[in-house]
């Protein structure tokens, strides 16, 4: 029989996917110029420049070669920067990712899933007894990844992985927004919310995953920040039941992200900061956030 452990890893997400499927009209002129491409902004503020790029965490080979602004953005910078240094310690991060993903022992995933949510599971076609040593966050997770991987998304190539790794192989420093503990444990805390509720909605959701993976593709290859915003938050019920869930995961993560951006502008920092794509965009975005502190954004 397969232990709990090898059952766990056997359904693990590759490594920097892991706030990637949780997944981005309100910005001013300067951020949404005729002839952009890509997600890519100048950041500007008291004489201080960063660049600052939106990401698919899990793209298509054919995304590559990147639109020329990116490679300069990333060569005229001393430092970058990503939400989560995926490349650093990876056996502590393993390890804890285990510790917060696996179900206590003598316990199973189907023990805390209602009828409802095992039935909603088998109407999508999807064998919830396969997760039975995980979590509901991280089951929803590896579903999720999964299905990304089965239409051509890879995480080896996403955008913020793509120029982790150019900058671990240059010697280049590498800051962190957020550190991966503090991803895990912020998925791991998703439980003290209604996470049935949103279990059974993204299941739901992954019927038309192919479908919106390709739409959020071409908008970002256009630099489409409207279209993002509202293909990622344009639901009313979403909105309407999991606002809880886009606090936790994007709103107050943006708040954070801000401030640290912020800072490294203050400081004069020579930076590319990479972020996910539905980080940038909205009312509450990263964007519109660093435009209210006063930043100037050209969209490349």
């Amino acid at each position: 029989m397969q232990s709990s452990r090898n059952r766990f890893w056997s359904l693990s997400p590759r490594r920097g996917s892991l706030l990637a499927v949780l997944a981005a009209g309100l910005l001013l002129g300067a951020v949404s110029p005729a002839q952009a491409s890509g997600f890519l902004w100048r950041v500007q503020h008291q004489g201080n420049t960063l660049y600052l790029a939106g990401s698919i965490h899990l793209a298509k080979q054919e995304m590559y070669p990147l639109p020329q602004a990116f490679e300069q953005a990333f060569a005229s910078s001393d430092t970058l920067v990503v939400e989560a240094d995926v490349m650093a310690r990876p056996r502590e991060q393993a390890r804890l990712l285990y510790e917060l993903a696996a179900m206590p022992k003598g316990q199973t995933l189907s023990m805390v899933l209602s009828d409802e949510t095992k039935q909603a599971f088998e109407d999508a076609g999807l064998d919830w007894e396969r997760y039975n040593a995980v979590r509901p966050w991280y089951a929803l997770m590896s579903m999720q990844v999964q299905q990304l991987i089965r239409l051509g998304f890879q995480p080896e190539w996403g955008i913020d992985l793509h120029f982790l790794q150019r900058a671990h192989e240059q010697g280049m420093r590498v800051l962190e927004l957020e550190g991966a503990e503090t991803q895990f444990r912020l998925l791991a805390s998703l439980e003290e919310m209604d996470q049935e509720g949103f279990l059974r909605f993204s299941i739901l959701q992954m019927k038309t995953m192919d479908e919106l993976a390709e739409k959020l593709v071409s908008l970002w290859t256009s630099g489409d920040v409207r279209g993002m915003e509202k293909a990622l938050f344009g639901s009313l019920l979403f909105n309407a039941v999991f606002r809880p869930i886009n606090e936790r995961l994007f709103f107050e993560r943006n708040e954070r992200m801000a401030e640290k951006i912020m800072g490294y502008l203050k400081e004069g920092v020579s930076a590319f900061v990479i972020v996910g794509a539905g980080h940038m965009v909205g009312k509450e975005g990263l964007l519109q956030r660093l435009q209210e502190q006063g930043c100037s954004l050209t969209q490349l």
